[in-house]
């Protein structure tokens, strides 16, 4: 999904969360990557969503399920939240990952 907009970012979940720009919960937007860890976000990575607006992600729960759009609060994923990262450039971007200095 993130190629077929121009955005190149590694194939593995575990390396997608080291990469991109982290972002703090209280910046969140849609379409920013969310990351999801065993032992309540200390373990090995194994989901990955996409910020969806309001508390809520997209996601597939798992392999062949739907994808649906899943409130957070409350959930083993709230729990399990370990990072999250912005691979897209916004409008003030320099292109080098933080904000433009004009």
């Amino acid at each position: 999904m993130m190629r077929a907009g121009g955005y190149l970012i590694p194939r593995d979940a575990d390396d997608q969360a080291r990469g991109g720009r982290e972002i703090d919960l209280q910046s969140l937007k849609p379409g920013d990557l969310l990351y999801f860890a065993y032992d309540e976000g200390k373990g090995a990575v194994h989901h990955v969503g996409i910020y969806y607006d309001n508390g809520k992600m997209i996601h597939s729960p798992t392999p062949g399920k739907k994808i649906e759009i899943t409130v957070l609060e409350g959930t083993t994923y709230e729990k399990e939240l370990c990072t999250v990262r912005r691979y897209w450039k916004e409008e003030n971007d320099d292109g080098q990952g933080g904000p433009s200095a004009s």
